[in-house]
């Protein structure tokens, strides 16, 4: 029969703990390594999530500035357009002006030819009465002279007669010289009596002559009088007609001075308006880049105000992770009571949980019996003590971690849309 070795107690117990130990510090180093994963993966996640948010803060940034440079150029392009318009207008009303300016000398061009050429055809009028006036009187001068020929015709025809008569009486005898004498003296009273009425006619003639022509000068008189009377009205009238015409043109001049007056008002209060408004959009602008600027200003202190709880959030785990680590290698109340008077406050004593009494069993508690791993472990280190379970291992994805400074379980999914990434730096 063979014998057994005795084994020596605190060699099993050094054994034992060293093993305890090694599984111990290996599980720690996984847990930390796996903690330095997840807290990277968190990291980088993070970094994404602040880089994405960079370039869409910078895309927000670029997007106003090209909607302010597209504003600015807008009412540039509108400024530029009023002045065009503006120009054109009084380039417009100049041109109306002057039009209208040459349609009022053109009109009283007009009426000035109108009124020089009936003052011509009053003058040829006139001096149509006076030519035909002029030939009657040298028609009547004429008749006058014509009468005065045949007069003197037949006086000279008379002393044709007399003279032939005289032949004729030398001719006769002295018988006919009586009769002759009395013919002659017949005669003679006839021619006086002739040249009397002759004389009488041509009075008469020369008096109805005269009255005639005394008619005729008081006609003219009159005619001359009512020309003068007619020329005064005519001027009278054209002095009230250039008058009323001064008026009227004075009337059109000042209603075109204050239309345009009107307009150039008008178009100073639009032009006012439109500065005031480019004034009122260029605050409002001013007031949104200076909003903007303050918002920036605000993330950017939120930014660096998460940073900072971040990395105090981050100091604090780990002091929490070191003082968790630290706590699992403390002895527990039992612990401390049982190993009261076996183990002292040496650097030994603080490396065992447990005396080697207490611990070390005899053979036939433990292996004889076929314990679990759990029974074995609860006798070995005490059914007080914290004993972790190192069979059990969880794969990656099936272990649940959150972050310790946004409380968001990771790693999540990667994001797919702007939306996702949005809500992710909401949260």
């Amino acid at each position: 029969m063979a014998v057994r070795k005795p084994v020596d107690e605190w060699t099993l117990i050094l054994q034992k703990q060293a093993e305890y130990n090694k599984l111990h510090e290996m599980e720690q180093k996984n847990k930390y390594l796996q903690d330095q994963e997840d807290l990277r993966r968190g990291l980088e996640y993070q970094q994404q999530l602040r880089d994405l948010q960079k370039r869409q803060e910078q895309e927000e940034r670029d997007r106003e500035a090209r909607e302010v440079s597209l504003r600015a150029n807008w009412f540039k392009d509108q400024e530029n357009t009023k002045k065009q318009q503006e120009a054109m207008i009084k380039k417009q009303m100049a041109d109306d002006l002057l039009n209208h300016q040459n349609l009022l000398k053109q009109r009283e061009i007009e009426e000035k030819n109108r009124i020089l050429m009936e003052e011509q055809e009053r003058i040829r009028i006139a001096q149509r009465n006076l030519e035909e006036e002029a030939k009657r009187k040298l028609e009547k001068k004429m008749q006058w002279q014509q009468e005065q020929q045949a007069m003197m015709q037949f006086r000279e025809y008379q002393e044709q007669q007399k003279n032939q008569a005289e032949m004729n009486q030398k001719m006769v005898d002295v018988e006919l010289q009586r009769q002759r004498k009395e013919r002659e003296e017949q005669k003679e009273q006839d021619y006086r009596e002739y040249y009397r009425r002759l004389n009488d006619n041509q009075l008469n003639r020369a008096k109805a002559f005269s009255q005639a022509l005394q008619k005729q000068s008081e006609k003219d008189i009159e005619r001359n009088q009512w020309i003068n009377k007619n020329v005064d009205s005519y001027n009278q009238q054209l002095a009230r007609k250039e008058e009323y015409e001064r008026q009227i043109r004075n009337m059109n001049s000042r209603s075109l001075n204050q239309t345009l007056k009107s307009q150039i008002e008008t178009k100073e209060m639009q032009k006012q308006y439109a500065q005031e408004e480019f004034k009122r959009m260029q605050d409002e602008v001013t007031q949104r880049i200076e909003i903007s600027r303050k918002l920036e200003q605000e993330r950017e202190n939120q930014k660096a105000l998460q940073k900072q709880l971040y990395r105090e959030q981050l100091a604090m785990q780990m002091s929490m992770n070191n003082d968790l680590r630290m706590s699992q290698f403390k002895l527990s109340e039992a612990e401390k009571v049982m190993n009261k008077g076996i183990l002292d406050e040496s650097i030994g004593g603080k490396r065992f949980q447990r005396g080697a009494n207490e611990i070390l069993k005899p053979q036939s508690s433990f292996t004889t019996k076929n314990l679990s791993y759990d029974e074995n472990a609860k006798n070995f280190f005490g059914a007080d003590s914290s004993v972790p379970d190192v069979r059990k291992s969880r794969e990656y994805g099936d272990r649940k971690r959150f972050n310790p400074i946004t409380g968001v379980e990771y790693p999540p999914p990667m994001p797919n849309s702007r939306t996702s990434l949005r809500a992710g730096l909401k949260i």
